[in-house]
């Protein structure tokens, strides 16, 4: 095959683009017909498109080219992409000139099925159904048993029965794992499975997608398309109840990214249960890889998934078609998603079911799940006594029916949720509870979160040195280990704590850092505290229609959900642009007519601080101070909620 274009490099400037090889091989054949060609924007992203679709492949790439003559290069890509059942026709040409088996690409296949043993050329129609390759143990998994009438294969010619007849297997079987490596490396060989090596050792075999189409038609010919699909199914199925005890603990980005590598078939097989009306096995397939749609930045996807699986005709599915400790899962998962997705209501909603079902149908699990989950909203609406109340329930029960990861993830948070109200002791108390729970269970990584955290408490003491050790401790531990989500909060963390130390421009070189890492996982609810400080340190460095965009962005993150604390700390942001001691820099650039007066930016924050009880942040109270404002901190409960929570733990 030729090279085709990266993903997202048509961006503008057509002229890289036209000099790679796919893509100029398309636009010589289509000038033959329209000598203009690409006309158009649409006429050369459609034609990138059709290369990539079409994995680079020669004659594949000038068969589509010839098309041109009746459709234009979108309608072809749309046939190409819709129908894929019809990829193989409309890949051919009536056209006389040239080798026959050239003439379609059906034939260029089919000649080189001549070459093969009936044996292998069934491996090839069963290897049709996965989608962007798939491992040896996916495939050894797939396979059909080998019919009664196929001959055994050899190297050479085929044994005889002493008729001149070749012999035949007396009843159907499975061929063994040899057999499919024989017929697998067959196919390698003429070309038809590419086969791929990766620096951890996997070895995953694909299929152009123009070979695959043809590998499906074989199968459907053969009649038992539904079986080896269900085979796929069950298959992917296996494998994400074998993930899910990692799944629900501290996932490393090893993991994810295999399973990353067979999202495809991942889809395919939740497509099938659905599509067969198998919804409790798609909904364990699905659940049990909740945190890989959370950690890998597929909330949504999971998320629409668990919809289009719980609810038909905007009714929920009843709980006489799946069982009650299933659903109990599904519903924290759809909660916990929906948390992600910014839709704080509709989570509640899903988690009180959640806690509710598995109160009565189990598992504890799901209910220590929802009630974390249910935590994390009420901890971004500033309600710490429901927040802190809500962890220790959690932390109780996991301890008490040994779910150590969900024990220490809620001693974790409660150590967190010290930070916010500057409690040094009990966030300390918290954190080495944590600690001890990930590292009597041998799990670094949540090690790793506990030591950040705890330089976020060295913070509250002043000790910025001790602050700093833990800090880049976590941030190198995280990096070994393989924790992109942990990095990125770590990564804030040490955004603050530059900030602190007054250093404005590295403090925002760490948040730019955290905010781009929660992007890229789809992470971005925890963006707003980083766009705070972010903001905090434009203006130390006198970049003040950056800290606005900042403040501003974090609004608009945090008002739908009244995620108060970040609504406060951003109003704060906003008050400071238009008062305090740098008066003259700031009139370089002028705020809209229509936006609040300081004043009023900050009579806004002081109430909504009143409302949730919280001390200021250590990065507001700088920032407050380092721009002449004056705001006394509301005044604090005497015992804290975590406080309170201690003894009954």
């Amino acid at each position: 095959p030729l090279p085709v274009p990266a993903a997202g490099t048509t961006d503008g400037d057509s002229a890289p683009i036209q000099t790679n090889p796919a893509v100029q091989l398309f636009i010589d054949r289509a000038r033959a017909i329209e000598p203009g060609f690409p006309a158009t924007t649409q006429d050369l992203e459609a034609t990138v498109a059709i290369c990539r679709l079409l994995d680079g492949l020669p004659l594949a790439i000038e068969l589509a080219a010839a098309r041109l003559g009746s459709l234009t290069a979108p309608t072809i890509l749309s046939r190409l992409t819709e129908h894929p059942d019809e990829r193989l026709f409309l890949l051919r040409t009536e056209s006389r000139d040239g080798v026959a088996r050239h003439r379609t690409l059906r034939h260029a296949i089919q000649w080189s099925q001549s070459l093969l043993h009936p044996a292998e050329v069934r491996l090839l129609a069963d290897m049709s159904v996965l989608v962007g390759g798939a491992s040896l143990d996916a495939i050894l998994a797939i396979v059909s048993p080998d019919p009664a009438d196929l001959p055994f294969p050899s190297a050479g010619r085929l044994p005889e029965d002493g008729w001149g007849m070749p012999a035949m297997r007396p009843v159907p079987e499975a061929p063994s794992s040899g057999d499919v490596l024989n017929r697998l490396g067959s196919l390698v060989e003429n070309s038809l499975v590419l086969r791929r090596s990766f620096p951890d050792g996997e070895t995953r075999f694909t299929m152009l997608e123009t070979i695959r189409a043809y590998g499906m038609e074989l199968l459907n010919a053969r009649g038992d398309t539904a079986d080896i699909r269900r085979r796929h199914a069950s298959y992917y199925s296996r494998l994400a109840a074998e993930l899910a005890p990692a799944m629900r603990g501290i996932v490393a980005d090893q993991l994810l990214k295999r399973l990353d590598a067979d999202l495809p078939n991942i889809r395919e097989a939740l497509q099938f249960l659905s599509e067969s009306g198998e919804v409790a096995d798609a909904l364990s397939l699905l659940v049990n890889l909740e945190y890989f749609w959370w950690l890998q930045g597929y909330r949504l996807e999971g998320l629409t998934w668990l919809r289009r699986l719980l609810e038909a005709n905007g009714q929920r599915i009843p709980e006489t078609e799946i069982a009650g400790d299933q659903l109990a899962g599904a519903l924290t998962m759809a909660g916990h998603l929906s948390a992600l997705s910014g839709d704080d209501v509709g989570a509640g909603g899903y988690l009180a079911d959640a806690i509710t079902l598995a109160r009565v149908h189990g598992p504890v699990r799901s209910e220590t799940d929802a009630l974390h989950h249910l935590a994390v909203l009420a901890r971004a609406r500033g309600d710490d006594d429901r927040a802190s109340e809500y962890w220790i329930d959690a932390s109780r029960k996991a301890g008490a029916n040994k779910l150590t990861y969900r024990q220490g993830i809620s001693f974790w948070h409660l150590g967190l949720l010290a930070c916010d109200r500057l409690d040094y002791v009990s966030a300390t108390q918290w954190l080495s509870e944590g600690r001890s729970v990930f590292e009597a269970n041998a799990m670094p990584i949540g090690r790793a979160l506990v030591q950040f955290t705890e330089g976020a408490a060295e913070m509250i003491a002043g000790n910025f040195l001790v602050a700093r050790g833990l800090i880049e401790g976590s941030i190198r531990d995280l990096t070994t280990y393989g924790s992109s989500t942990g990095l990125m909060y770590a990564t804030g963390t040490l955004a603050e704590l530059e900030f602190l130390e007054g250093n404005a421009a590295l403090a925002l070189d760490a948040a730019e850092r955290s905010n781009y890492q929660m992007r890229q996982l789809g992470q971005e609810r925890g963006m707003s505290r980083n766009l705070i400080t972010l903001g905090h340190a434009a203006i130390g460095i006198g970049d003040y229609s950056r800290a606005r965009r900042a403040y501003l962005d974090a609004l608009r993150r945090s008002l739908p959900a009244e995620r108060l604390p970040a609504i406060g700390a951003a109003m704060l942001g906003m008050a400071s642009l238009t008062s305090g001691t740098q008066e003259v820099d700031r009139q370089k650039w002028t705020l809209p007519t229509n936006l609040p007066t300081s004043r009023t930016c900050l009579e806004a924050a002081q109430v909504l601080y009143r409302t949730v009880r919280r001390p200021l942040a250590l990065v507001d109270r700088k920032h407050a101070k380092d721009t002449g404002i004056v705001f006394p901190d509301p005044a604090s409960a005497s015992v804290t909620p975590t406080q309170i929570g201690r003894a009954h733990v």
